[in-house]
């Protein structure tokens, strides 16, 4: 919305030298802005905005250059009405830049031309009240510059077409460049009354500024009087039959800055949706509003305002295909095409006349609208007027389309907000279900500290029973292993599976080494046990055991460095030279448990 309110003011008052200055900061300011926060939608509408107001300014060249920058953010803006307007007044700026070019340049401006003439060829094929005059101007204007006769009755018929179907603006430009065609011709008493349905159009339009541009360059026909002691030239509303802009549709530009400010002012996702279906009802003209989102895969009525006083979110929210007070055939369209689509009279012109909804209702006024954020369809706007043909005229749909871009971005940040609610009340649970867990776990390291105890008590005992004959030791070692395996060890193995003491499984996984050490054969093999210092013998029980080098630093909490010499050492000490002997085999046979 900042986009409008930068462009705006050049239309209500024709801008000086100094007045460009401080737009040049204030411009610059704004683009940063929005790259900043990657609002593409907002620079892509700024740019066509601004190249459509230095073309009204005669600044060709500047409006150009600014068209050809628009080009990167294009996809913001296809299927929306902007994106039609882009290719107009594109075409225009490069006829009326054509007679200065270079012969290169003439080659890529007849280029570019002839494809913006088959789109704009193809919409008006498919909306001629929308498009027809635009496409017959842009005709006049290329066939006026080809020296060709045709541009005359072409003029003509883009006046007559924009002023039938409500696009003053666009009447106003016409009455504009016939005027000047003539002018070039030196036929200054027919181009007089174009000039003057001109003046009068961009005045009726609220175009102050470019008003006073037609009144400063063309002051002897504009405000000569026509007869002496006449004033200035003023038409007789009574008697000229022109399109005027509806107050209405000027105060919905201006209000349109306001609606947006509310909108991006809003990031709890209910209040966004009730201040954004709130500022549609009251800037666009419509009866009926719909806001309609992405849900599950599916499209699902999220609020609505069937009146104004029936305005706010949809609780629970419905889903597209179980709603009757809409066209789902319309809806399905746009989201599938990501295009815009307005219709005047729906139930008599359009490609929806047989849709059973458009039958049923005799709809008139419908627009659906794609709410866009980096070129994808993340929401949709569905209004209706079942009291005027119409109704959606090109001042409200831009209008529309800047509260959208803003809508866009308003209801990305609500979902961020949303997401981050969700994500604290998670976090809160997590916490309650780990202080749970917390205690769990202390009563487990009780239990574990009792087991710690017992294994010490048969550590001690077994010491003791080492100096004991050689028959008696085998009888207790055989029976400290029975007890090891069958009281401790499962319950070693039970804790292991606990995902609570998982920070302690390689604690468990030092005291199974240990039990494994010391109920193993190992001290009866004295050309081991005799070699080997009590670190290389724990290590080489567990490379028995099948432990890589890197669990046996885990477990024992030393570097894979110090593991790699520790075997080194025990090859060594067993005389283990030759590399092809598997070093885990060998103690394999060596340490067998009872």
């Amino acid at each position: 919305m900042e986009a409008l309110q930068l462009v705006l003011p050049s239309l209500i008052e024709e801008p000086t030298e100094s007045d460009i200055l401080n737009y040049s900061i204030a411009q610059e300011s704004f683009l940063s802005e929005c790259r900043k926060s990657n609002s593409e939608m907002a620079i892509a509408l700024y740019f066509i905005l601004r190249s459509q107001v230095l073309y009204l300014y005669e600044r060709t060249a500047e409006a150009l250059q600014l068209s050809f920058r628009t080009t990167e953010f294009l996809r913001q803006v296809t299927g929306l009405f902007a994106g039609s307007e882009y290719v107009f007044y594109q075409s225009l700026i490069l006829v009326a830049r054509y007679p200065e070019a270079t012969e290169t340049e003439r080659t890529q401006y007849q280029g570019l031309l002839s494809a913006n003439l088959i789109q704009m060829a193809t919409w008006a094929d498919n909306c001629p009240d929308n498009f027809g005059h635009k496409l017959l101007l842009v005709q006049a204007e290329k066939a006026a510059w080809d020296g060709k006769s045709a541009a005359v009755g072409l003029y003509d018929q883009a006046i007559t077409r924009a002023q039938e179907n409500g696009f003053g603006q666009d009447e106003a430009l016409a009455n504009e460049l016939t005027a000047k065609f003539w002018l070039r011709l030196g036929k200054p008493d027919i181009a007089g009354p174009y000039l003057k349905q001109a003046h009068f159009g961009y005045k009726s339009w609220g175009a102050g500024g470019k008003v006073k541009h037609l009144e400063n360059k063309y002051p002897q026909i504009l405000l000569k009087p026509a007869w002496p002691g006449v004033s200035a030239f003023k038409p007789d509303l009574t008697e000229l039959n022109t399109y005027t802009v509806q107050d209405s549709d000027i105060f919905d530009l201006g209000a349109a800055i306001k609606a947006s400010q509310a909108i991006s002012g809003q990031i709890v996702l209910p209040k966004l949706m009730n201040t954004l279906i709130q500022a549609i009802m009251n800037n666009a003209g419509a009866e009926r509003v719909f806001l309609i989102l992405p849900t599950d895969d599916a499209w699902t009525i999220v609020a609505r305002a069937l009146t104004n006083r029936d305005a706010g979110p949809v609780n629970p929210p419905l889903a597209l295909a179980e709603c009757h007070d809409l066209s789902t055939s319309i809806v399905n369209y746009v989201a599938r095409t990501g295009e815009m689509l307005a219709l005047n009279d729906a139930a008599n012109e359009g490609m929806f006349i047989n849709d059973d909804y458009v039958v049923k209702h005799q709809a008139k006024s419908i627009l659906c609208f794609p709410i866009k954020r980096s070129n994808r369809v993340t929401g949709l706007l569905y209004l209706e007027n079942d009291l005027a043909v119409g109704a959606f005229t090109p001042g409200r749909l831009m209008a529309l389309e800047l509260l959208a871009a803003q809508a866009a971005i308003s209801i990305q940040n609500a979902g961020l907000y949303l997401e981050l609610e969700i994500s604290e009340r998670q976090l809160a649970a997590a916490a309650e279900e780990l202080k749970q867990k917390n205690q769990e776990l202390q009563a487990n390291q009780t239990e574990l500290e009792m087991l710690n105890q017992e294994l010490m008590e048969t550590n001690q005992a077994l010491s003791t029973l080492v100096g004991h004959s050689e028959k008696s030791r085998e009888e207790t070692e055989r029976r400290v292993w029975l007890v090891a395996k069958s009281r401790i060890m499962p319950v070693i193995g039970e804790l292991r599976k606990q995902a609570e003491l998982a920070r302690y499984r390689s604690q468990f996984d030092m005291i199974s080494t240990y039990i494994s050490d010391l109920t193993s054969r190992t001290i009866q093999d004295t050309s081991i046990s005799a070699t080997l210092t009590p670190m290389e013998l724990r290590l080489a029980i567990m490379i028995k055991n099948g432990y890589s080098s890197l669990r046996i630093a885990e477990v024992l909490s030393i570097s894979i460095d110090t593991v790699k010499t520790h075997r080194k050492n025990i090859r060594k000490k067993l005389n283990l030279n030759d590399e092809r002997v598997n070093l885990a085999a060998f103690l394999a046979s060596k340490l067998t448990p009872p």
